[in-house]
């Protein structure tokens, strides 16, 4: 109910596309999680992951928006809590890290 005992009034138009519920969206982006990241990796441009997917044969369901979204949850998990320039220092230089636990 509204305010006074009146019914509440939608203040919008019923969403038609499942597209513009959040978890839809995530839903399909999880179908190709792995596709996504190896293509990110390998330098594609997310409006270009989506184009690549689509050309495959796959129904993509999520917007350019989403994927940076993943992106970022993944190289927050990737990260672990360290800097990017600790992450980087630990990847580029192993031996140094291999050593400063011996000691």
């Amino acid at each position: 109910l509204g305010g006074g005992g009146t019914p509440a009034v939608h203040n919008h138009e019923l969403a038609e596309s499942p597209e513009a519920f959040s978890s839809y969206r995530s839903a399909n982006l999880a179908l190709y999680k792995d596709r996504i990241i190896a293509m990110w990796r390998a330098g594609t441009r997310p409006g270009q992951i989506i184009s690549n997917i689509r050309e495959e044969g796959g129904e993509v369901h999520f917007g350019p928006q989403d994927i940076q979204n993943l992106l970022s949850v993944c190289r927050r998990e990737e990260l672990a809590g360290r800097t990017p320039i600790e992450w980087l220092y630990e990847v580029s230089f192993p031996f140094n890290q291999s050593i400063a636990r011996l000691a």
